[in-house]
C-alpha cells in the first residue's frame, strides 16, 4: 500500500500548513527507530525518501515537487537530504536528526559492515 494511498485527504489551504517534518538520516544513528516513530505517528502520511546512490542529492525542489503530488505529506525522511530550506512548498521544514558518539557510531559501523560487506 502506498503511503499516500488516501487520495481524499489533503490539506485546507485556508488553514496554515502544518510543518513537515524532515529526517535527515545518518546511517547507524537511530534514523530506522526515528522511521518507525514517524510511520506509527503519520502513516500513511509519511514518506521514505530513500535513493540507492550514496551520491545522490534530493533538492529543495525534489521534495516540493513531492509535496505538490502528495499535499497531505507529514514526514519525509531519506539519507541524502543536505540542503536546508527553513521551507518546502509554502511549509515549514522542522528538521530531525540523531547524532551519536563518533567512537560508538564507529564500533557500530564496522560490525555493520562485517556482518553485510557480501550485499554492500
Amino acid at each position: 500500500m502506498s503511503p499516500f494511498s488516501r487520495p481524499n485527504e489533503s490539506l485546507n489551504m485556508t488553514e496554515t500548513p502544518p510543518p513537515l517534518f524532515v529526517h535527515v538520516h545518518i546511517h547507524k544513528c537511530a534514523g530506522t527507530a526515528l522511521n518507525d516513530l514517524f510511520r506509527r505517528s503519520f502513516a500513511p502520511r509519511h514518506h521514505n525518501a530513500y535513493i540507492a546512490d550514496p551520491f545522490a542529492v534530493h533538492r529543495p525542489l525534489d521534495i516540493e515537487k513531492m509535496l505538490m503530488r502528495w499535499p497531505a505529506m507529514r514526514s519525509i525522511a531519506s539519507h541524502s537530504i543536505r540542503i536546508y530550506p527553513p521551507t518546502l512548498g509554502g511549509r515549514e521544514a522542522i528538521y530531525v536528526c540523531f547524532l551519536r558518539d563518533p567512537i560508538d557510531w564507529f564500533v557500530s559501523y564496522l560490525t555493520y559492515t562485517r556482518k553485510h560487506f557480501e550485499t554492500l
